[in-house]
């Protein structure tokens, strides 16, 4: 997963959720979505064809239907297969404009382009997204892997939507999973797929590529 990381000179290291958020105010995000866009795909180029990136898109990018091709132009001019990247858009995101949302996911995802619905469970979740839009993944929030251990309802509620996203043929991922209490639960849910600090923390394309020829190494050699 592709993120956005800040360590400005004055001001030292600036969470993301700042200067983004101020990006998008400003009017800027897509300069920043278009800059951090050219260094996935880069970094991508350089790793074994089997690895893949997921990119997040905000509001203001899925309500641009030209900038998005822009992007895609990008994915093809660095001669990636479209199926190795995969868009993650939020509730938010689409909530504005559903109808335009759908339009646009749907000729994403028909180029060949995966589409993952990001923190799933968070404001106003609908599973009517889950039927509307043109879906490969869907990503839990992180605030319930940092509630299972101690709220036996919640974990329920996430082992129906583990379920349930298995009915629909959807991947289903948990996301801000730090400690090995919270892995447990999860694999006893049958959870697919499992994201955190538990497993690794942010870390540079060049740390990523270390790690993942690495992988390949073992892999090889087992």
């Amino acid at each position: 997963e592709a993120l956005a990381r800040w360590r400005n000179p004055v001001l030292g290291l600036v969470p993301p959720d700042k200067f983004i958020r101020a990006a998008e105010r400003a009017g800027l995000i897509q300069n920043l979505t278009g800059i951090l866009f050219r260094k996935g795909l880069a970094a991508l180029g350089r790793w074994t064809p089997d690895t893949s990136i997921s990119f997040n898109l905000s509001a203001r990018d899925l309500a641009d239907r030209a900038f998005i091709f822009s992007l895609v132009a990008q994915v093809y001019r660095f001669g990636i297969a479209p199926c190795r990247i995969e868009f993650e858009i939020t509730e938010t995101a689409v909530m504005t404009d559903i109808e335009t949302s759908r339009e646009l996911l749907a000729d994403l995802a028909s180029a060949g382009f995966r589409i993952a619905l990001d923190d799933f469970g968070s404001g106003y979740s609908s599973f009517e997204y889950l039927d509307e839009l043109p879906l490969d993944k869907v990503k839990l929030d992180k605030s319930f892997a940092r509630k299972i251990s101690r709220n036996a309802t919640l974990r329920e509620i996430v082992s129906g939507i583990i379920d349930l996203c298995r009915k629909l043929g959807l991947r289903c991922v948990v996301e801000g999973v730090e400690t090995e209490e919270e892995l447990t639960i999860l694999r006893q849910l049958n959870a697919e797929i499992i994201q955190g600090y538990l497993f690794g923390k942010p870390m540079t394309a060049e740390d990523a590529t270390a790690r993942i020829h690495e992988q390949e190494f073992r892999r090889l050699r087992a």
